[in-house]
Parts: structure tokens; C-alpha cells; sequence
């Protein structure tokens, strides 16, 4: 599907010679093609409305009215307004009329009944483009939903294509279409077509028919488009109905981007579809993004992301891209009333001066004009000639340089006229105040202006903001790289501004690493010293400029050096020890000891030789696969198992009074045992710390040498045992 930019660029090739080089300063021409569509059918038809064409400019000037088969002149007086009857609605039907006036002069299209009327402004010739998207709103039951197309040129082939913007085929039952959903309708110059469907889509309440959103082009040759309803189904109920909609479309080449509504009379909700000409399209309401849309996507206020009525006052939406708003504002019930519909023109297409003219078609009816402009606007809008005073009722997240104002207006014709600056307005007439409306954009400019491209390659990073000239991208909003097109006269009165933004969004990158720790190393990222294991985040600049996280899981280098002894100490009957390197993942171990000798491999077998010292100093180094070393030192101590008995002791003294072991460690094992010279047991005892008193059986037994003997274990199950004789001294 193409994109605006280049349907923009298409048509000011195709249109630049035709159209003005300056900024457009009014909504007025000198070339016009009509046509008109039935005002009610089905069965509620109605043929003998008017349809007239009104004529209003600042010079006399000679009208010329031609149709197929007649022809017909009307004057119109400097500053006044002049009216032709064209006819009923069943006389002119589906007619083509070719106006063109001998002055610049603006042109509007009338169709009234009784009570159902509507009123359009009339897009110059030179204006007139290749492709629309139209604005159509679901019929009423039984009526129908209507686009005409009036061919300017011979040999003009028009395409109305019936995929909606999901690309799903979107046909009523009442057209016959082939199957590639592609309509076409060859035409010659002065030629019309009206495409009709009596089968409303269903929830009518927040659709926008068959016909909204789906794009109409042509073979190249400029053509006319008109969009409307027999009778109004805006998007209410069955209960409000009249001439929803009666106007001309504006070509897609024409779209603004920025689109602001206001109260109208007594009017208390308006019923919004929003319709995007581009894709990627982010649509903002009150200054807040709502939704990306895509090429002929519709959303109404009645709808998520906006879901909300936009009551009588200020509401802003604006779009990346083109972007059109279709408006209704309801009023009482009742059968042929209520409703008024108008495409709001958009900020960029304001205009220095306005011509356009209140009708009066029922009793007691009201006619408001509201005006949006930007601050230049300040220093002279001037409504026929009466200088008007401004107002800022906008949200506090409104540009503060945009203002409105709202009033009263009696009939035409009437003159809207500013000293710098631009401006847009809407008509609205009202009957009571509610109901039997009508609406007309009257201050809008139908040239495109003069562009100017600008064109900027960039990078950013993902997610990140982004200005450059009317782009805000908020954080989070940009995820894709691509090109980005948007137009803005940004209420410059003298060129719209064409962008062209292709960016390049760069990745950010979150990483995981993994990594270890030797002991006693210091690890330094950033302004970080790292010396413990553990899980550390930072947040980075990449290479590509843009932030990083980078989360290190650092773990220790190697396991904890472990070792294992096959005892904590060495003695002269066992002065051998082995040593065992238990550590994890350990591939390598050498062993150092006190007295400066080196060995290597686990298990080591070491044998310690006389004279023993104290204690032997070892340290181990223990190496993995990773090349990552760790030392432990350790200590093994010289012990002897042993034990030592008295070779005499004396009961009845003040000292050496019994007899005892006394043992280098604590065994957990131990056996003493006293016999006499016959072999008979005197005392016997495991406890290490019990003693003989030289008693048996409570009997001090006589002076002489008596014979023992020992066992004892240790901790490490090393066994010692002996035997030996004491004297007993009386």
C-alpha cells in the first residue's frame, strides 16, 4: 500500500502547475464541479426538496451553471450572496454541474427538505486529486449509504477498493464487486456514479458503513467525490435520523495532521471517527497517545482507546500522519431531525479569509460559528468587519499558542478575515438549539499549500525519546527501525513541511555473563571493585551508544581448598602421615612444608624422621582446569602415644600414695590391671584417671613387688600396650 509521502510527492507533480504557489489565503475559486445526492430514500423518500447552489464573494461576479442538457446564469453582487435553484432532489439526482464564475467567489451546496437539510462548501477544480478515503457513516434501516464520483477528464477509470484496513474483503450483499474487491468505474468528463448499499453493518451504533475507510483512486485524472446518507444513522439509534452527511470529499493529498473540535449551541455530545491516511499512524486526543492506526483505519470516541463522549468542549486529536475527523453532534429525538455531521478541517489548512453564508431552513433556527487559530490570530479576527474577542478554553496539555472562539451568527452572507496568521471554522446551524441540524466547514483551505521536503537520517536507541521538528517520540514508543513521514504547516501561513525521518532504531542489550572469582583478586568494572562472588548488575553504554544492562554472575574461581590427613598428628611409633587434596575439580596439588621441602600429587605419603619437631607447617596449592589456583596452610602437630607408671609408691605417705597412668593423649580405650606373684587379680580399672590405693578387698596388703599390665587406644585407633612391676613401701 503506498504511503502519503509518496501519494504527496505523486500529486504535486500531476497538480503544481494548477494550483497556487502561495499559501492559499481563502476558500475561494473561480472552477467548480457538483453533484448531488438523494437527500432521503428508501422509505422514507421524499422528492420534492431543493437543491440549490449559493454563491458568496467579495466582487460582483457572473455565475455560469452548466449541465448536461442546460445551462443558466445568476450575478452575484460584491460582498452579497446569490442563490440558484437547481431543482428537487429527484430532478438532479445523480447530475453533474460545471459552475464557474467570472470572479473568485466560494460555492455551497444545498439540499433541504422540511427538516432535513444539509449544507456543503464546494472544492475549487484546481484542488480537486487522484485518491480519497471516504468518510461515509452506516445508514439508517432501509435508507441508504452513498459515494458519488463526478469525472473531470475523458478516459477517467475510478477504483473503489473494498478491503478495509486489516486487508479483510468488505462487501455489502446489494454491489455486485469482483472477487479481488477492486470496483472499477470508467467515466467521461461530466459523468457521475453513485455508489449506494442499503445493508448497514451491524452495532451500528459505532460503525462507519460499508464505505468509511476504504480507498477511492483514480487512473491519474482529477475527479470529484461526494459522501453521504439518505437518511442519518450518526451512530445513534434508529429513533435520529436526517441528512447525516451531504458533502464533498477532501482529496487524501490534503489531510492535515492536527485537528481540533468545540462546543457547538446547546449541543451535549458529539459522536467522533477519526480515520488515519497513512500507517504507523500514532494517534494523540487532548495531547496523549491513543492508539497506532493504519491506512483507512476508523476508530470512533465511542470506542476503546478513546471510549469517551467529546462534550461541548475543546478536544484535540492529532496524528503522526494525515488524519480526518468526522464529527456529529446529536440533539432530541425525534423522525428526520437531530443530527449534524461535517469533516473537521484540519489546523494545517487554515485559511487568511473566509466567505460562507448561514441558512435559514425551518423556523426558530440558530446558526454558531466556531473558529480555532493559532495566537496571531490575537492581533486582528475580524467577523464582518467587528473585531472578535479570544479565548483560551483549552486542556492545560494544549499548546497555549492555539485559541478559540465561539459565537452566534445571523444569516449570510458573512466575512471572516484575519491580519496574520491562519484560521479554520465550522458552521452549525440548529433548530431550538438541538435539533434539525446542519454543519459546513466554511474556513478551510482547499489548495494544497506549497511544500517544502525536509529529509533526516538518524539512529536512535530502542525505546528511548526522540525530538527532531514536529516528531515526540515518548519513551517506549519507538521499537521498529523505518521511515517515519509527516506533514505540518505547524501555522505557518506559507508552506506546509514534508518530513521524511528514516531512523534507525538501535538495540539495547541485556546480557548475562558469567564469570569467577580467585581469592584474594579484585575484579574492577566500571567504578566497581569486586572482590566477594555474586550476582552484580550495571548499566552500560554499548558500543552503539546505546543503555545496556549487563548482569554478571560471578562465582568463585575454584572450590575452597580441602584437605584430608589420615591423622592430625605424627609420634614416634607412627611418624608417617598422608595427605589428601579433597578439593573440587583440584587437578594439581603441591605441598609445601615447614622445612622448605616440595612435593607434588594427592595423596602424598610423608615420613617424618627423629628428631621430631613440635609441629610441621604445611601449605597446599590446588589447581583446577580453569588455570584458577587456591592456598590453604595447615599445621600437623607431634604427639606420642604413651604412658608412664611409678616403680614404687607408698599407701600410707602424704605423697606417691597411689598407683596411676598418666597418658600423652586421652585414649578412648584403656585396660590397667594389678596382679600378685600368684597370677591373682588385685585391682583392675578403664578408667584412665582411677588409681590403686595397695588395698584388695579393703585390705591393706603387705610391703613387696607386684606385677601390672596396660592397653590403651587412641582417637586414630593406635594401640599400645605393656606390661611392668611397682614396689609397695609400708
Amino acid at each position: 500500500m503506498k504511503k502519503l509521502c509518496h501519494i504527496i510527492l505523486l500529486l504535486l507533480l500531476v497538480e503544481g502547475a494548477a494550483c497556487a504557489q502561495s499559501a492559499p489565503s481563502t476558500n475561494m475559486g473561480r472552477d467548480f464541479w457538483v453533484m448531488f445526492l438523494p437527500n432521503t430514500g428508501g422509505t422514507h423518500q421524499m422528492p420534492d426538496d431543493t437543491c440549490s447552489l449559493i454563491a458568496v464573494g467579495p466582487s460582483n461576479a457572473t455565475v455560469t451553471v452548466e449541465s448536461q442538457d442546460n445551462s443558466a446564469t445568476f450575478h452575484l453582487n460584491g460582498g452579497g450572496r446569490a442563490v440558484h435553484v437547481c431543482g428537487t432532489n429527484e430532478e438532479v439526482r445523480g447530475r453533474a454541474y460545471h459552475v464557474t464564475a467570472s470572479a473568485d467567489i466560494a460555492l455551497f451546496a444545498r439540499n433541504a427538505i422540511f427538516v432535513s437539510h444539509e449544507v456543503a462548501m464546494i472544492v475549487p477544480t484546481r484542488c480537486l486529486g487522484t485518491e480519497y478515503i471516504a468518510q461515509s457513516a452506516t445508514a439508517a434501516q432501509g435508507d441508504t449509504e452513498m459515494l458519488g464520483f463526478l469525472a473531470t477528464e475523458d478516459s477517467t477509470v475510478i477504483t473503489v477498493d473494498f478491503h478495509n484496513w486489516l486487508g479483510n474483503r468488505q462487501v455489502p450483499s446489494d454491489i455486485e464487486v469482483p472477487d479481488d474487491g477492486l470496483l472499477h468505474i470508467p467515466l467521461q468528463r461530466g459523468e457521475t456514479y453513485i455508489l449506494g448499499t442499503q445493508q448497514p453493518l451491524s452495532n451500528a451504533l459505532y460503525t462507519w458503513g460499508y464505505f468509511g475507510g476504504k480507498t477511492v483512486t483514480s487512473n491519474g485524472r482529477p475527479f470529484a467525490m461526494f459522501q453521504g446518507n439518505s437518511a442519518a444513522h450518526v451512530p445513534i439509534t434508529d429513533n435520529y435520523r436526517g441528512t447525516h452527511l451531504y458533502e464533498q470529499a477532501i482529496p487524501l493529498s490534503q489531510w492535515g495532521h492536527t485537528s481540533l473540535l468545540g462546543g457547538v449551541g446547546e449541543q451535549q455530545s458529539y459522536y467522533v471517527h477519526v480515520t488515519s491516511g497513512d500507517d504507523s499512524n500514532m494517534l494523540y486526543f487532548n495531547g496523549t497517545y491513543a492508539h497506532t492506526m493504519s491506512r483507512g483505519e476508523i476508530i470512533s470516541n465511542q470506542q476503546t482507546p478513546l471510549s469517551s463522549n467529546v462534550a461541548s468542549q475543546p478536544y484535540y486529536f492529532s496524528g503522526r500522519t494525515g488524519v480526518s475527523l468526522l464529527m456529529s453532534s446529536y440533539g432530541a429525538s425525534g423522525f428526520c431531525g437531530g443530527p449534524a455531521s461535517v469533516t473537521v478541517p484540519s489546523m494545517e489548512h487554515g485559511v487568511r479569509e473566509a466567505w460562507f453564508t448561514a441558512e435559514q431552513f425551518v423556523d426558530y433556527q440558530d446558526n454558531y460559528l466556531t473558529i480555532f487559530c493559532d495566537t496571531l490570530c490575537a492581533g486582528g479576527l475580524r467577523l464582518d468587519g467587528q473585531l472578535l474577542s479570544l479565548s483560551s478554553t483549552f486542556p492545560p496539555n494544549w499548546d497555549p499558542e492555539i485559541q478559540a472562539y465561539h459565537t452566534a451568527v445571523g444569516l449570510g452572507p458573512h466575512h471572516l478575515e484575519i491580519d496574520s496568521g491562519t484560521f479554520v471554522a465550522i458552521l452549525y446551524g440548529l433548530r431550538n438549539g438541538t435539533a434539525d441540524s446542519y454543519a459546513n466547514a466554511v474556513g478551510m483551505a482547499l489548495d494544497p499549500y506549497p511544500r517544502d521536503t525536509l529529509t533526516r537520517a538518524d539512529t536512535v536507541c530502542v525505546l528511548a525519546p526522540y525530538h527532531w521538528g514536529p516528531f515526540h517520540y515518548a519513551d517506549g514508543e519507538l521499537a521498529a527501525s523505518g521511515t517515519y513521514n509527516l506533514e505540518g504547516k505547524l501555522f505557518d501561513p506559507d508552506t506546509v513541511h514534508v518530513y521524511h525521518l528514516a531512523l534507525t532504531v538501535l538495540p539495547s542489550f541485556e546480557t548475562v555473563l558469567y564469570d569467577t572469582l580467585a581469592p584474594d583478586d579484585t575484579l574492577h568494572i566500571a567504578d566497581t571493585a569486586i572482590t566477594i562472588p555474586g550476582t552484580y548488575t550495571f548499566h552500560l553504554t554499548a558500543a552503539n551508544g546505546c543503555d545496556s544492562t549487563v548482569t554478571l554472575r560471578l562465582a568463585s574461581c575454584m572450590a575452597p581448598p580441602c584437605v584430608d590427613l589420615s591423622r592430625p598428628y605424627i609420634d614416634f611409633d607412627h611418624p608417617v602421615v598422608i595427605c589428601t587434596d579433597c578439593t573440587e575439580g583440584s587437578v594439581s596439588s603441591r605441598w609445601l612444608f615447614g622445612n622448605g621441602s616440595v612435593y607434588t600429587g594427592s595423596p602424598l605419603r610423608r615420613q617424618f624422621h627423629q628428631p621430631l619437631p613440635d609441629s610441621i607447617e604445611v601449605t597446599l596449592r590446588t589447581c583446577n582446569r580453569r588455570g584458577c589456583c587456591a592456598d590453604t596452610t595447615f599445621t600437623v602437630g607431634t604427639r606420642v602415644l604413651d604412658v608412664w607408671f611409678p616403680n614404687v609408691f607408698t599407701p600410707d605417705a602424704g605423697e606417691n600414695n597411689r598407683f596411676r597412668a598418666v597418658t600423652t593423649v586421652e585414649p578412648v580405650e584403656f585396660e590397667l590391671t594389678v596382679y600378685d606373684r600368684r597370677g591373682q587379680v588385685l585391682f583392675g580399672t578403664t578408667d584412665p584417671s582411677a588409681s590403686w590405693d595397695g588395698t584388695s578387698g579393703g585390705t591393706p596388703l603387705p610391703q613387696g613387688t607386684y606385677v601390672y599390665h596396660w592397653f590403651m587406644r587412641d582417637a586414630h585407633d593406635y594401640r599400645r600396650n605393656g606390661a611392668g612391676t611397682v614396689t609397695l613401701l609400708r
